[in-house]
């Protein structure tokens, strides 16, 4: 406004400032009266101000292409945050699973013997038994038998089990006769010694010689011990008569046993190398905000799993992650449990993606985690149950995302309060009523995030020195965003007087503006969304205020200090300054002077000049016909003595747009004043 003030001084001193009268006027004390008229006039000056001499060089004013004037204002990064904003919601994977061991597979066992002819001697009759002795090895006519007493062959003891209980798995027996005559009937039954048990009778008619005969027992539900026994109850064969045939003592029945397909439940036994579980189990994501993920990658991350094993047998694991790439690969975890041992480890997953959408059932929040057990071979017998479990957790912690895609959910996220000054100098010193019709603040934007946001920005105007406030009253806006990854949107938001108080915001003429809001996320629901760590969004604020007003009583003051006057200097008594002022500014303005004792601050004396009327405006509010004014003010005698109490001037500047301020009016960079000076006044002597 020191402009405003140099403009008026001017407008009041131009008689004596100007370079070619000032020179004369400071040389009153070297002139001759004699060669003076009493009355003197100075010569007339006429000069021509634009607005934009009025205003000089503010950089905030601009001059627009049409010659109108516009006042802008910018600030960096009102709205700004990253996507860690959003990646808040990191995905949370925890879970628990116990896997019980199950049936196991079992080595294939065989076991055989023999009942030969030399075994069953003490239990045929003597005759029978001493004729077969007496023709051992030699040939003859092989005699009827039948044993009188029950049998038993003891089957050799097996050393890979005490005592198992089957799931699945079939025993078979085998008879082979060798001897050289058909066994026309024989019985036994299959005995579990240990656990006490007839697991089979047999009965085999007309077995002849050379030939076998199989019976099959399956053994599923069933407990077999290691120590088997076969007791012979009938053994009985008419002979070879008419034939003779090589009778050999050592000949008789082979008995032999083969075992396939065995699973087993329970017992305590030797266990061989084997895979007993391979499953995948699919940990679910959980969130907080309904997110549903797709696919994720992690810039950090940290796989925790424990493992605490209730088997007696040591075993291998590991675990993959089918559906994820480390370093180009799918990553897997391999380590060992010994027996009834525990694991606490970690597994590094950063830079990993994941899919999360590979389960047919849920295609998102799912992650495929394959598990395997293999159990060790032992070297020595180990009880065993097929409910002996292993627990294990797995935890996948200390997420930071690298980017997502899937959908974020509705998210809320605030954004601080902060503010920011206003450089509105130039309106720094008017009271009275200010209204500017057009003003727009835009929000000017970058978008990387590929979610729908919706802002609700709260702008409050704040005028310091009254501590008036006043609220910008703008609604919330949706933010268009990228439709494709990578893809930057850049955009802006007009906030004007029909969707917003601005016109109010300004009129207050503030210092500061303070902000603050937030936003969300999916406000429609659910959409596609995807997100990269290194994403931004930021939005700037442009405030343009077209110099477009209304002003009624718009009042300016301001003091002009160090107003030293002397009679020295200005031999005056009395005078009169005349100014004919042709106005090309759309507005009134009536300017008064006053002076104030430098002690008591009363005023001395008071320059009035009266109204400089507005210029004609347009429909447009822009003055297109200019209107004279003919003012004359009158410096009575004693002024310049009074004034010498006074070492300042205080402008007061009333301004009222065209129409007494009902009309809005539009400043011109071009729109000015033309004045014609003059200066007259009565010396002393």
């Amino acid at each position: 406004m020191q402009k405003f003030t140099k403009f008026i001084l001017f407008f009041f001193f131009v008689g004596l400032i100007i370079s070619s009268c000032q020179k004369e006027f400071n040389q009153f004390g070297k002139v001759s009266l004699s060669k003076w008229n009493p009355d003197v006039a100075t010569p007339f000056v006429k000069t021509t101000i634009t607005f934009r001499n009025i205003i000089g060089n503010d950089s905030a004013i601009i001059t627009k292409s049409d010659s109108s004037l516009v006042y802008v204002f910018h600030k960096d990064s009102v709205i700004s945050f990253s996507a860690d904003s959003l990646m808040q919601v990191s995905p949370q994977l925890s879970q628990s699973y116990s896997f019980s061991l199950g049936a196991i597979h079992f080595d294939n066992f065989s076991d055989s013997a023999v009942i030969n002819i030399n075994d069953i001697l003490p239990n045929i009759s003597q005759q029978t038994a001493d004729s077969l002795r007496k023709y051992d090895g030699k040939r003859n006519i092989f005699p009827p038998f039948r044993i009188f007493n029950d049998f038993t062959l003891n089957m050799p003891e097996l050393n890979n089990f005490n005592s198992l209980k089957f799931s699945k798995g079939t025993l078979v027996i085998e008879a082979y006769n060798t001897l050289p005559v058909t066994i026309d009937t024989m019985a036994f039954d299959l005995v579990d010694v240990r656990n006490n048990q007839i697991l089979k009778s047999v009965q085999i008619l007309n077995l002849l010689s050379g030939t076998s005969r199989k019976e099959t027992i399956d053994l599923a539900g069933k407990v077999l011990g290691n120590k088997l026994r076969v007791i012979a109850r009938n053994f009985s064969s008419q002979g070879s008569y008419p034939d003779d045939v090589l009778i050999e003592l050592a000949k008789g029945i082979n008995f032999r046993f083969q075992t396939y397909n065995l699973t087993v439940i329970s017992g305590t036994a030797k266990i061989s190398k084997q895979l007993v579980f391979a499953a995948r189990k699919m940990l679910t994501v959980s969130t907080s905000h309904d997110e549903r993920f797709y696919k994720i990658a992690l810039n950090k991350g940290i796989f925790h799993y424990t493992v605490h094993s209730n088997l007696n047998i040591g075993f291998d694991a590991s675990l993959t992650l089918p559906s994820a790439i480390k370093n180009n690969q799918i990553p897997e975890q391999s380590f060992s449990v010994t027996a009834n041992g525990n694991i606490n480890s970690t597994w590094n997953l950063s830079e990993t993606s994941f899919d999360l959408t590979t389960d047919s059932r849920v295609k998102y929040n799912r992650l495929p985690v394959d598990f395997k057990v293999t159990l060790n071979t032992t070297n020595q017998l180990i009880r065993f149950d097929s409910s002996n479990q292993i627990t294990t957790t797995f935890n996948i912690k200390s997420i930071s995302l690298a980017s997502v895609n899937g959908y974020l959910g509705k998210q809320k996220i605030q954004i601080g309060s902060n503010s920011f000054s206003v450089n509105l100098d130039f309106l720094k010193n008017l009271n009275g009523s200010l209204v500017f019709t057009t003003p727009e603040m835009i929000l000017n934007y970058r978008n990387d995030f590929g979610v729908p946001i919706k802002v609700k920005m709260n702008f409050e105007a704040i005028k310091k020195e009254s501590g008036e406030t006043q609220k910008l009253n703008f609604d919330s806006v949706t933010f268009k965003y990228p439709l494709v990854e990578g893809q930057t949107v850049y955009g802006s938001v007009d906030i004007n007087n029909n969707n917003s108080s601005i016109v109010k915001f300004l009129s207050l003429r503030p210092d500061s503006i303070r902000y603050s809001g937030g936003f969300i996320t999916n406000p429609k629901g659910k959409a596609a969304n995807f997100l990269n760590s290194k994403d931004v969004f930021t939005a700037n604020v442009d405030l343009k205020v077209p110099l477009s007003f209304k002003a009624k009583g718009l009042m300016f003051t301001d003091t002009v200090n160090n107003i030293h006057i002397s009679p020295n200097d200005i031999p005056e008594k009395s005078g009169t300054l005349v100014a004919d002022i042709s106005n090309g500014f759309p507005f009134d303005v009536a300017l008064k002077l006053n002076f104030p004792d430098s002690i008591t601050g009363t005023t001395l004396r008071t320059l009035d000049f009266g109204i400089i009327k507005s210029a004609k405006v347009n429909s447009s509010g822009k003055g297109n016909a200019p209107t004279d004014s003919h003012i004359v003010v009158t410096i009575p005698d004693g002024f310049i003595r009074d004034i010498q109490k006074a070492n300042s001037m205080i402008v007061n500047l009333i301004v009222t747009s065209y129409n007494q301020g009902t009309v809005p009016v539009l400043v011109y960079s071009n729109d000015k004043v033309i004045m014609t000076l003059g200066f007259k006044a009565k010396l002393n002597p």
